[in-house]
């Protein structure tokens, strides 16, 4: 059960990932849907977090700074070493060597925040957890 959820996560941020590229930019990369799926596991796992230990806003900056990471180790990989140019956030100011920049790494904590709530909503809805179904009558 845990593989099916842990594909289950991947596969929806990997989706959502693609649409809101889709929506905000008109295209997107096969990579990026790959992307996405990484960091919704990582938000996923930040979110267990968040139930016990930690507050929300604390994970979602967390997972704001591994995504700016992640993106900055992709965009290093995949735009400068094989020059497939994906993204070039050079325009947009504050950015280093136009893979990662300040605008989007506050976006990616909003946007993890938001994450972790459809997290959740995923566990408890289709896997069943955090609810005692039983009492649910």
């Amino acid at each position: 059960m845990e593989y099916l959820k842990s594909f289950t996560i991947f596969c929806a941020g990997a989706l959502g990932y693609g649409i809101i590229e889709l929506l905000f930019r008109g295209y997107t990369h096969i990579s990026m849907g790959v992307l996405g799926g990484i960091c919704m596991l990582f938000i996923s796992i930040m979110n267990s977090f968040r139930r016990g230990l930690f507050s929300s806003l604390l994970c979602a900056v967390v997972c704001g700074i591994f995504i700016t990471a992640m993106e900055a180790l992709m965009g290093y990989f995949l735009n400068i070493r094989l020059g497939l140019n994906i993204w070039d956030y050079s325009e947009v100011g504050l950015d280093l060597y136009g893979q990662i920049c300040l605008k989007f790494s506050l976006a990616w904590v909003l946007l993890s925040f938001f994450t972790m709530q459809i997290n959740s909503l995923i566990s408890e809805k289709v896997f069943c957890e955090g609810k005692n179904i039983l009492k649910s009558t």
